[in-house]
């Protein structure tokens, strides 16, 4: 989506690098990137089944949604608009894939996610966030490999944020 972010979002040019960044690692030739023109309006969960309806009405046939979709702050719930949109899966007409927030485990030296094998407790964990990424830009501080690829990594700085 892009179009007007709150202050300290990414700016749209970086997430657009960024993705096109990330999609030189994916081999998968089904895999579809465009930018979707709206402005965010923080709805949660029902913002979430406004954008799975828009990309379906696209051709999309696959939509993800992560840990805090269109939410802002703590306002909603963790999961809130992937329950929701999980629920009325089948009158959306798209499939929802859905998430758990990253971690970064530090027994197994890797990301981790709920479909990995890693089964170590929270206490090895350092979770993965896009405002603990915001912050570190904004104070300027170098982003742990281990928390985003190195050509991403790269991309992004303090001219990156809004």
């Amino acid at each position: 989506m892009t179009g007007a972010l709150k202050k300290g979002d990414f700016k749209m040019n970086i997430l657009i690098k960024s993705y096109l960044l990330f999609l030189k690692h994916v081999k998968n030739k089904n895999i579809f990137f465009s930018q979707f023109v709206t402005y965010a309006r923080y709805a949660g969960p029902r913002e979430a089944l406004f954008h799975a309806l828009v990309r379906r009405n696209f051709g999309c046939t696959h939509f993800c949604l992560g840990r805090d979709h269109a939410g802002v702050g703590r306002y909603y719930k963790k999961y809130q608009s992937q329950k929701l949109s999980k629920k009325m899966e089948s009158r959306l007409g798209i499939k929802i894939i859905s998430f758990k927030e990253p971690a970064y485990c530090k027994e197994c030296s890797k990301v981790t996610g709920e479909d990995d094998n890693c089964r170590h407790s929270n206490k090895f964990k350092e979770f993965i966030s896009g405002t603990k990424i915001r912050n570190l830009i904004a104070k300027r501080r170098k982003i742990p490999e281990k928390y985003v690829r190195k050509e991403i990594s790269k991309n992004l700085n303090i001219k990156s944020l809004r």
